[in-house]
């Protein structure tokens, strides 16, 4: 039975080694992702920063060309309604 008993404890000790070898595996690949990830957002964060005047300029034209047509539209109803009530 002592024999039993210690095949028991050499074949536990065994699989905790080669979990605790596991683990220290996967962290040492958690912590390669967990920086790869921060270059990444670092890179992104910069890049917004860099076009950020661009998206700026296209939001501005945007809003011109959008009251521009705002403002034709408004002109042509006025137009019409003036036209509608000299009839």
């Amino acid at each position: 039975m002592e024999i039993f008993y210690a095949v028991c404890a050499g074949l536990i000790t065994a699989a905790l080694v080669w979990a605790a070898l596991n683990a220290v595996a996967t962290l040492k690949q958690v912590r390669a992702t967990a920086r790869a990830i921060e270059t990444l957002a670092i890179n992104a964060n910069e890049k917004v920063e860099a076009t950020r005047g661009l998206f700026d300029a296209v939001g501005l034209v945007s809003d011109s060309v959008r009251s521009f047509w705002f403002k034709t539209a408004q002109f042509a109803a006025s137009f019409v309604a003036g036209l509608r009530k000299g009839c």
